[in-house]
């Protein structure tokens, strides 16, 4: 953030003397370098202001400003007409037409100064040839005036340069001058060629304050920045009009007639003059522009923080770079580059500045923020696994604060929940930024098929990340055996049946490997059925054997596969149902 230039304190300063209509600079500092890109190709132009003789202003709007023709007011003499804008005036000639007062079609254009020179300590010159005012237009109302001897006419005022306008601009400061030398010509009606107000010395326009005499009171401009400042004199005095000529053998003078209407002459005190005026296309830079990188700018207390005055420029060598590191007014240290720790949380403004070998100087400020350091936090990492250790995705876990009594098993006090994740196909899942204390952490969404797990103490510090290893067991399924036959006296109940694990190889027929036994259950007859149920048996692919009655018909084994049950907490239900006919022979 740079330093208004405004504010700025210039350690050089400007000496400037009107002598024989230049603008002459102090021999101390006349080599100092303000400018660092001096040479030509500068102009000026005025983009608002005025120039007032008494009462009677001419305004030298330009930017934003609608011609007038087209602006809403009846910008001509009253004694003129009441019309206002195009078409109802009978002046306009389009809504573009910049004059109510004169015929014919004026366009709007600005005061500009052309050509323009800045050398290196600051010294401008604007030549006379580059110089071009708009024309004014003055409405005089001689018929009332001359008692009807001289009709009302039109004069067309034109501005010009008596010579070179000269002046000063130093970027550092913000500080503009300017000398303007003017004559008015005035033609237009019965006025003879020569009439003309001559000279008109405005010298200078500043962009400080003014000291002028009464009735006038002090005036401040606007200093240069971004190519703009705004320059003000009141202190300068107008002559009348002369050489205007006279009509019906001096009965009527024009001299008279035109100073009665511009109120001239006009001394010193009652006249103004404030322009806003930008440098284009080319603007003056400074010779000395000061540069600050600060890394971190923004961080936690204690914050350390390393300056540096590298994006620096100068046209001049530079002397020295200082660093107030509060902006409390006092240096703290000097260099290229320095550094320095804020302790305390807070807003702080670091100041450079860089001075040159002739004492000119720039400042650059930096914004730095400190903040209240963050309370220190770790990280939980989940590996969940479920059967046969393959990682299982869709587990919910949360983090609940262990409320005093601390220690043991969780207890219905610790019921605060901090944060969660989900396990992903990775069987992983991450809570973040964990507030150093002690906590269980216990799965709350169980995928299905499995029991929870038991919670699991967890202690985070600041910084750490604890991984933390969950396997879950898989819910034994079930197998129902419904036994049914046909034909008479077939026997449903107190009849053997057995799950036998079903060895490699897996599939096919039951081997002579298959001989390991999972479950068993005895039926019981209910109704025309009976039913059994074998439980707790573990994942994996079996066989149902029936021990078959005397006197039926064997029933071939059957394959069964044991997987995961369908919701949370609950196995797998496998229901076998065995049809038996009497008769036969015993199975194997």
């Amino acid at each position: 953030m740079r330093n208004s230039k405004a504010t700025r304190v210039a350690r050089v300063v400007l000496g400037v003397l009107a002598v024989a209509g230049l603008v002459m600079v102090d021999p101390g500092v006349a080599h100092a370098a303000k400018v660092g890109n001096p040479g030509g190709g500068f102009g000026l132009v005025v983009q608002d202001g005025f120039l007032r003789f008494k009462t009677n202003a001419f305004d030298f709007r330009y930017e934003g400003q609608l011609a007038e023709c087209s602006d809403g007011v009846n910008n001509g003499d009253q004694d003129q007409d009441a019309a206002v804008d195009y078409p109802a005036d009978a002046q306009c000639t389009s809504a573009t037409d910049d004059s109510e007062t004169a015929g014919g079609f004026q366009p709007l254009e600005p005061i500009q100064f052309t050509d323009g020179t800045v050398a290196a300590n600051g010294v401008m010159t604007f030549p006379a040839s580059g110089v071009s005012f708009p024309p004014q237009y003055l409405y005089v109302n001689a018929d009332e005036s001359s008692g009807g001897i001289v009709d009302d006419f039109v004069v067309t005022m034109t501005f010009s340069p008596l010579t070179d306008f000269t002046g000063f601009v130093n970027p550092l400061t913000g500080a503009v001058s300017l000398r303007m030398q003017l004559r008015i010509d005035l033609d237009g009606g019965p006025l003879d060629a020569d009439c003309q107000i001559n000279p008109i010395d405005i010298n200078a326009l500043v962009s400080g304050t003014t000291s002028p005499p009464g009735p006038n009171t002090p005036i401040t401009g606007v200093p240069y920045v971004d190519g703009r400042a705004t320059i003000v004199n009141n202190s300068f005095s107008v002559p009348g009009a002369q050489f205007c000529g006279s009509a019906f053998f001096g009965a009527v003078d024009f001299n008279d007639e035109l100073n009665n209407n511009l109120g001239l002459p006009s001394a010193a005190g009652n006249n103004e003059a404030q322009l806003l005026v930008e440098f284009t296309p080319k603007r003056p830079t400074a010779a000395i522009v000061a540069g600050i990188t600060a890394t971190p700018a923004t961080g936690s207390a204690p914050l350390t923080v390393d300056f540096s005055a590298g994006p620096s420029t100068s046209v001049r060598p530079v002397a020295s770079y200082q660093w107030d590191f509060t902006n409390n007014g006092s240096f703290d240290a000097s260099g290229v580059t320095t550094s320095f720790t804020y302790a305390n949380p807070g807003t702080y403004t670091a100041r450079l500045r860089v001075t040159d070998d002739q004492g000119d100087f720039d400042e650059e400020t930096k914004t730095i923020i400190v903040g209240v350091a963050p309370p220190p936090v770790g990280t939980v990492v989940v590996n969940k696994t479920g059967a046969g250790g393959a990682p299982l995705p869709g587990a919910g876990f949360t983090l609940f604060g262990d409320d005093v009594p601390t220690g043991g098993s969780r207890g219905a006090e610790d019921t605060v929940a901090v944060d969660g994740c989900t396990t992903g196909s990775a069987g992983t899942c991450t809570i973040g930024d964990v507030p150093v204390g002690v906590y269980w952490l216990a799965e709350t969404v169980v995928p299905a098929g499995y029991s929870a797990a038991s919670p699991v103490a967890v202690s985070i510090g600041g910084g750490d990340t604890d991984t933390i290893d969950i396997a879950n067991t898989p819910v034994p399924g079930t197998v129902v055996i419904e036994k049914s036959g046909t034909g008479k006296a077939v026997v449903v109940a107190d009849v053997l049946f057995t799950t036998v694990i079903d060895a490699v190889p897996v599939g096919g027929a039951r081997g002579a490997e298959d001989v390991a036994v999972a479950a068993s259950c005895t039926t019981t007859a209910s109704g025309s059925f009976g039913t059994c149920t074998m439980t707790d048996i573990a994942l994996g692919p079996y066989w149902v054997v029936e021990t078959v009655p005397e006197g039926h018909r064997p029933v071939e084994p059957v394959a069964i596969t044991v997987g995961l049950g369908d919701v949370p907490e609950q196995g797998d239900v496998i229901t076998v149902r065995v049809r038996n006919r009497r008769g036969g022979s015993k199975p194997r």
